[in-house]
């Protein structure tokens, strides 16, 4: 994909001046997973089935996945929202992603248009997901520090998407991408950000019990 941030909604939307004040909440989080939970997130265990579309907006690649709620968590804070999650129904669940360079002119996209800093979801494995149910439907968590806020779960333990194997020839570090002209990171630079997000948030093979209760 192209880089960094500023040259990339450059190519995509011409000659749009890109400009951008960022600043990450949970710098000083105790307990990331509480704050986005009091925010209004909702936390959900899916299948995912099927890539079932791929969409764009502005300058963003959306990959909608047809999956099946395991499980309800927590339900998102909105009482009317709630109703769209339910246990063993069938959702699509949105991840915001990027263009590849080929792919900026297209209109019908596929999974393979899509390029991205972060990992993406995978059919055929199991995710617990903090969602957000907008009008267009129940989008996965992101943050430019963090990526989408979904991870895997195998065997009963749980590994953030940062401890996945990236396919070869894929370079998944954000930095590239997000250290870029006219875009100011705080309350610290994004390296800096992006290493505490690891610190927070990263997984790698804790029990799906403990994971949960540290949610509660």
């Amino acid at each position: 994909m192209v880089t960094p941030l500023y040259d990339y909604v450059n190519t995509v939307l011409g000659s749009y001046e890109f400009y951008g004040d960022f600043y990450w909440p949970f710098t000083g989080s105790q307990n990331p997973y509480q704050d986005l939970i009091a925010r209004g997130s909702g936390v959900i265990i899916v299948q995912v089935l099927s890539v079932e579309k791929v969409y764009r907006h502005n300058f963003y690649a959306y990959v909608v996945y047809e999956s099946r709620v395991d499980k309800v968590l927590t339900p998102p804070g909105n009482a009317q929202n709630s109703s769209m999650i339910e246990e063993n129904k069938t959702i699509e669940i949105i991840v915001p992603a990027f263009l590849t360079k080929e792919a900026v002119n297209k209109t019908n996209l596929t999974i393979e248009d899509v390029a991205t800093p972060f990992p993406l979801l995978e059919p055929g494995y199991e995710y617990i997901v903090f969602v957000d149910v907008r009008v267009d439907g129940v989008h996965v968590h992101y943050d430019y520090v963090w990526g989408p806020w979904a991870y895997l779960v195998v065997e009963g333990k749980v590994y953030s998407l940062d401890n996945m194997e990236p396919p070869d020839n894929v370079n998944l570090d954000p930095t590239i991408l997000f250290t870029s002209p006219n875009v100011k990171w705080e309350p610290y630079p994004y390296p800096q950000l992006r290493s505490i997000a690891v610190q927070k948030l990263s997984v790698n093979g804790e029990p799906l019990d403990a994971f949960v209760s540290r949610m509660t």
